[in-house]
């Protein structure tokens, strides 16, 4: 007598079609999700709070190398500190402007060397990094390993210039 088998044969029907594309679907987002955390740059888009600083002393033409939008890093390891931000674009001055000083006080010094070379004070704008956490318990941000707070003193560079600011203020830019 002969024995008879019989093989049961699954069949691929749309039920299985669907899941797989699910899976697909949710292999992908998992992975553009990595991608994007891992590969994107902190910016300033996004940002919550408002810087001004001061400069107390640097050449006039730094001023020509400051303009809206310019990214601001920390000079010790490079990372975002904020952009150069105009909040009142309708004033008279722009994002950065020289602060004129009270006391009219000028050396000889100053007087032989040309206008291109004169020291000014300069003030300005910025949008902190969005990636700036305010501290819970005290009154200073955190961006990476840097704390900063009012009265703090960080050099910092741009594409085309370097300088040393003091923080003013820090403040929420309300939306």
């Amino acid at each position: 007598m002969a024995k008879s088998t019989t093989k049961n044969r699954k069949r691929f029907n749309i039920i299985d079609a669907i899941i797989i594309l699910l899976l697909i679907a949710l292999v992908g987002t998992f992975a553009y999700g990595v991608y994007s955390k891992a590969y994107s740059k902190p910016s300033s888009a996004d940002s919550k709070y408002r810087v001004i600083f001061e400069c107390s002393e640097e050449y006039d033409s730094i001023l020509n190398y400051l303009p809206n939008g310019e990214a601001v890093y920390f000079a010790a390891d490079g990372v975002l500190l904020g952009n150069i931000y105009d909040f009142n674009p309708n004033d008279e001055v722009g994002a950065v402007y020289e602060i004129s000083n009270d006391k009219d006080d000028t050396s000889d010094q100053d007087e032989d060397v040309g206008d291109e070379y004169r020291k000014i004070r300069f003030g300005g704008e910025l949008k902190l990094n969005s990636e700036a956490i305010k501290s819970k318990r005290a009154d200073y941000y955190s961006i990476g390993d840097v704390n900063i707070t009012v009265g703090s003193t960080i050099n910092v560079y741009t594409d085309e210039a370097e300088f040393t600011l003091t923080i003013v203020s820090i403040t929420a830019i309300e939306q």
